[in-house]
C-alpha cells in the first residue's frame, strides 16, 4: 500500500517546528485498550523487576562470587 507519505520512514525527512505529522497505520481506534496497555508496559518492566527481586536470593546464594553468576 503506497501513499503520500511514505517517505516518512527515510533519512531525508526532517520534521518542521510547529507542524503536526499522524502515523499512517491500519490499527483501528480503541483497539489497545487499557488492559492491554497495561500488560505490554508489565511486560517491558518485567526483566528489570526480575533482577531486583532475584539479586537477594542470587547473593545469597553466590555469596562473594555473585557478579560471576550474573
Amino acid at each position: 500500500m503506497a501513499s503520500k507519505n511514505a517517505n516518512f520512514g527515510s533519512v531525508e525527512f526532517v520534521e518542521a517546528e510547529g507542524k503536526t505529522y499522524v502515523a499512517v497505520t491500519e490499527l483501528k481506534p480503541g483497539a489497545v485498550g487499557l488492559a492491554g496497555a497495561v500488560m505490554q508496559n508489565v511486560t517491558h518492566i518485567a526483566p528489570a523487576i526480575a533482577a531486583f527481586f532475584f539479586t537477594q536470593t542470587l547473593v545469597g546464594t553466590a555469596g562473594g562470587m555473585a557478579p560471576m553468576a550474573i
